[in-house]
């Protein structure tokens, strides 16, 4: 085991039972281990051990499944890991895992915010969604060897440095609808959750790496319950949020509730000559969509700023109301 304080949610969430079983099968990973005996156990049971043991140990990236013997009433009596593969490729990528993770030791002296802020700009501006869905993807190894994966290996590999840096962290596993998707059907995701002055806050960076264009994006960047399920769904027993706000949007002071608010965003960001704007729209009622108004808005907002002629770009996430808007045409002032 690459951490030996890994932090085990998931393992909090079992019976004292159950934890037994967990601690057989970890202790069977850790030394490389085959088949142990366990008392007999429901064959539902084992799985749950075995996904939390996953869940709360990206390090245990050479684990693929596990196999089970039955008895004559099919309980399980025995179970084997299934390694994926050798002892010399494991310590291959475990080297490798070292060298990445001694990267962030910079970051160590930092408060706990400012740890997940750096990981995730980090994550989203290297890191490339994997459309190849290689097997290495879904585990840490496809950020260590390529800086490529989908969500379930960016949310463990995200989880894995929160344990280097001291920080309370947990993957979640369900479904959610892609930020500009217009279906209904939620495919299987995962994204992570993070504990910060005894607070929990989802965080997401899978979407927010497949959202970034010319800047970052924060959309799912320490969000509450509320905002996160709004095109998530989990299946996991998770930690309740707080009501306290700790989202980018709202603590930059770029969460907008009214017409005037954004007028008065776009107008002082045009006046210091940027060319780019994030905002997030807030109290937008269920079945409506602003983004017509929001451009009316944009576009009257160039003209009063004296960029006759201007165009933009903007693009949006339908479920949260974050937009993000680029300034296409050099200013341009009217004789």
């Amino acid at each position: 085991m690459l951490l030996q304080k890994a932090y085990k949610y998931h393992r909090s969430c079992l019976s004292s039972e159950h934890r037994e079983v967990y601690e057989l099968i970890r202790t069977c990973i850790e030394s490389f281990g085959d088949k142990v005996s366990c008392k007999p156990l429901k064959h539902d049971t084992v799985l749950v051990v075995f996904e939390a043991i996953t869940k709360d140990n990206a390090d245990y990236y050479y684990v693929d499944s596990i196999r089970t013997w039955q008895d004559a009433l099919g309980n399980v009596v025995a179970i084997e890991p299934v390694y994926s593969m050798e002892r010399r490729e494991i310590e291959y990528y475990k080297n490798s895992t070292i060298l990445c993770l001694s990267k962030y030791s910079g970051l160590l002296t930092l408060s706990d915010y400012d740890k997940v802020m750096a990981v995730h700009n980090e994550l989203v501006n290297t890191v490339r969604y994997d459309d190849s869905f290689r097997q290495s993807s879904y585990s840490i190894v496809g950020i260590v060897q390529n800086r490529s994966a989908v969500c379930e290996g960016i949310s463990k590999y995200f989880k894995l440095v929160m344990d280097f840096l001291g920080v309370k962290s947990l993957v979640a596993n369900g479904t959610a609808l892609t930020p500009t998707s217009c279906g209904k059907e939620g495919e299987n995701h995962a994204w992570n959750m993070v504990c910060i002055d005894d607070k929990w806050y989802h965080i997401d960076v899978t979407f927010d790496l497949t959202l970034k264009c010319k800047q970052i994006r924060y959309d799912y960047y320490l969000i509450s319950d509320e905002e996160i399920f709004k095109d998530h769904n989990s299946m996991d027993r998770l930690p309740r949020t707080t009501a306290e706000r700790m989202d980018y949007y709202y603590s930059h002071h770029l969460a907008v509730y009214n017409k005037r608010e954004l007028v008065n965003l776009v107008i002082d960001g045009l006046a210091k000559r940027n060319k780019s704007f994030q905002f997030k729209l807030m109290n937008v009622r269920n079945g409506l969509d602003p983004s017509g108004t929001v451009s009316q808005i944009i576009a009257e907002c160039l003209e009063k700023s004296c960029f006759y002629g201007a165009s933009f770009s903007m693009n949006y996430n339908k479920s949260l109301w974050v937009f993000d808007v680029e300034i296409e045409q050099e200013r341009s002032v009217r004789e």
